[in-house]
Formats: structure tokens, sequence, C-alpha cells
């Protein structure tokens, strides 16, 4: 409507130069990317996790919640996990320490994606806790998926799309400070590589060292974040960058604390107990190398096609009791009845890689005199992971006095014994075992 109004504007000023630049100006195509960067708005004009189709919210024929940049820094919701327990019919669920599952609509979510690339979930089950310093924004559409993403299935599908460059300079910077020790610090810097911002880098890092509720328990999480991106014209867009994190955890817990005593009365403990060890903890690192190329080939059609590589290495050693303690024996153990807490100690490590290619092209067609949304593509997607467990077997089933069961006091076993684990043995949960 302006562009009509200059027209006329200068059409009436006789102006025919004038006339042709407004005119020229119409023609151009820029190629922009959305963001919620900057803006105070909890919700977005449009969205592409439901379809890939850039449809608003009120178009979309599913459940759609979006964590915009504005929302996750309001909150100050720093991990995955905190932004999930936040959208609506979404329920996270906490294993232990350092171990979640997500639940939608009565099933277990299996389906997420990175900038609407979806990645396999190996065990079904989040090990560690994602940053979200990486992402401008988190998607989640409600529903089953399984007509978007090779892995749907009734509950939900989750898209964390990740920051992009600006073609001008940006930089923030930013510390927090709460209970029991919770110290994060944050940067993000932005710079055009050319004058023009034609070329542009983005690098983001962060770093977390808090304590907990949980005796003795301690988290340290850094992460590090770098994208280049390069017009190759006016309609082309290339990309690529590397994403880090790495998850260590002291004094993690596995599995959880018995409830109940051996008559099944109520087990008392205290908020803060703790059957972790100094020895014991969750140690995982991500990395992600990735790169795309988009294109606009104009009247509303465009194509992308993307690569990411993900790797993760898990060295986990961890400290796991069973049992029930007897109420009245001394100490909670009672040979006769076999009451009581016994140790299950073990030490897993192993690597997760998976490889996944992305290509589709959407636009518009008319038909029946209407204009309608198209999109057509194709994804592949491998993943291989194994796992080896070591065990010292003389130090599994060890009975653990109840003045010792949340003092930290078992001490490290060797680990000598190992087993295999590989993506066609694995059961739900982990390897060799989810005790």
């Amino acid at each position: 409507m302006l562009e009509l109004i200059a027209i006329f504007a200068a059409a009436a000023s006789g102006d025919v130069d004038q006339v042709k630049s407004v005119q020229q100006r119409d023609e151009d195509i820029v190629v922009t990317g959305q963001r919620t960067e900057g803006s105070d708005d909890y919700g977005v004009s449009e969205q592409r996790t439901a379809t890939r189709l850039p449809l608003s919210q009120k178009e979309t024929p599913q459940s759609v919640s979006v964590v915009t940049r504005a929302q996750i820094q309001d909150f100050q919701l720093n991990s995955v996990n905190e932004v999930l327990a936040t959208v609506p019919g979404v329920s996270v669920l906490a294993a232990e320490t350092d171990r979640f599952y997500y639940s939608a609509r009565g099933f277990e979510i299996t389906t997420f994606q990175i900038d609407g690339i979806g990645q396999p979930f190996a065990f079904g089950i989040q090990t560690g806790s994602l940053d979200t310093s990486f992402f401008d924004r988190i998607e989640v559409v409600r529903g089953a998926p399984g007509l978007l993403s090779f892995t749907g299935n009734p509950s939900a599908v989750v898209n964390y799309v990740r920051k992009r460059p600006y073609r001008e300079f940006h930089t923030t910077a930013s510390a927090q400070y709460g209970s029991f020790n919770n110290l994060r610090l944050d940067s993000d810097v932005s710079v055009p590589l050319t004058a023009d911002g034609s070329v542009r880098a983005r690098a983001v890092g962060s770093v977390l060292d808090t304590d907990s509720h949980l005796d003795r328990y301690h988290l340290t999480r850094w992460t590090g974040y770098g994208i280049v991106e390069a017009d190759l014209g006016p309609n082309t867009i290339v990309s690529a960058g590397y994403g880090h994190q790495d998850h260590d955890t002291d004094n993690a817990q596995w599995g959880a604390v018995p409830l109940l005593y051996g008559d099944g009365t109520r087990f008392d403990f205290a908020r803060n107990s703790n059957t972790g060890q100094p020895w014991s903890g969750w140690g995982v690192i991500d990395r992600q190398i990735f790169g795309d190329l988009t294109h606009q080939f104009g009247n509303g059609w465009s194509a992308k096609v993307s690569v990411l590589r993900r790797a993760i290495d898990e060295d986990n050693e961890l400290f796991y009791v069973y049992g029930n303690p007897s109420r009245t024996a001394p100490e909670g153990i009672n040979a006769a009845t076999g009451e009581g807490v016994f140790s299950y100690p073990g030490k897993f490590v192993g690597p997760t890689r998976n490889l996944t290619i992305d290509a589709y092209v959407n636009g518009k067609v008319s038909l029946g005199g209407r204009s309608h949304d198209v999109m057509f593509g194709i994804q592949r997607g491998a993943e291989r992971y194994r796992q080896d467990a070591a065990y010292d077997f003389g130090q599994i089933g060890v009975a653990i006095p109840l003045s010792q069961l949340f003092a930290g006091t078992f001490p490290r076993p060797p680990f000598r014994r190992s087993t295999a684990c590989t993506s066609s043995t694995a059961p739900r949960g982990g390897c060799p075992c989810t005790v």
C-alpha cells in the first residue's frame, strides 16, 4: 500500500525517474530470517515446526507453543529442562539428578529437532542438561507429528531454533548469582566481517557453576557456539557452525532413594539427602557441526539443504543403592529377612554418533482459483552408539548401614570388568541396564 502511494505521488509530480526507482525497489528480493531476539514479545508471527510452511499459530492445525528469547531471558530459563517445564501440556520428569524424560498427552516425547532437522533419541532419555544460550527460541507442537518427522508419535515435537548472526555489530553479556552458589556467566557477540554485512559471524559462550539443595552435589556446565553466515548472492545464503557443551557433575545420584522400610512403612529422610559419592558423576560432552544452504527462487518458492553431524561422549561413574532398610534391626540391616540397603556401583563409557541430511522445497501454487502452500523434501539420518560397562562385582551387594547411606563414604571401586552394549542390544533407558 505504501509503495502504491509513493508511485502515485511520484506520478503526480511528473518525476518519471522517481516512479521507475520506486517500481524497481518493489521488484527487489531480500532474504531475511525471523528471530525473536530484540523483541519483548512472547509470541511469533509465524513458525515452521508444524509443517515447514511459514504459518501463524492461528493457521496451524495443531496446538503450538513458542518460548521466545524474551521469555527465556525474563524468566532465566537457562536449560531446556526449565524451558519445557513452562510449556503447557509438557511434563519434565527427573529420573534422578542428571537424567530427564519428557512427556505430553500421555506419551513420551521422542521427537526432537534442531533448526527443523530431526534428531534420533538414542535411549529415550536426556542425559545432562542442554543450555539455552545457543537458541533463539524453542517451538513445541503438541499432537502426532508423524507426518513431519521420521520418529513421530502422539506426544509432541520439540524444535530448537539456533541463533543466527546479525548484519550489524551486536554484543551482550550477563551475570547471574542465586541460591546454592548458583553462578552463571554468558556473553554473545555478533560481528559483520565485511562492510555491508554480507559475511557475518557470531560467537556465544556461557558457564554455569552451581551447588544444589542436595548435599555435596555440584554441577559445572560450559558451552560454546560459533556460526559464520554469508550471502552468495541476493537470494542465496550459506552458513556453517559448531556447538560444544560439557556437562560435568560431582556426587551425582543414579536411581532413587528407598521410599519404604521393609515392613511397608514410609522411610523418612531429609530433603538434602544424597546417596551420591564424591567419585560419582555424569560427564557428557555434546558436539555439533552443521551447515545449510538456503535459496529463494522468487514467487514465494524457496529451498533449503542442511547437514548436521552430532557427537556425544559419556564418561559416567555411578553409584546406585537398592533394597529396603529394616525398621527394627540395628543400622537398618536384617540378615534374617534380607532387609537392608545395598550397593550397586558401575562405570559407563560410550560414544553416540549421528549424521542427518535434510532437504526440502516449499512454495505457492494456484489451483482451483485458490493459492495453496506446498512443501516436499527428503531426510536421511543414521546413528551409531556404543556403551561399555565396567563393574567390580565384589563391591556390588555390599550392605550399607543407614548411618552411612547419605554420608558419601563408599570407596571408589576399581571397575575392572566390562561388557559391551551397542545400538542393537541396548534396552530402553541405558546400558547394559537401568536399575
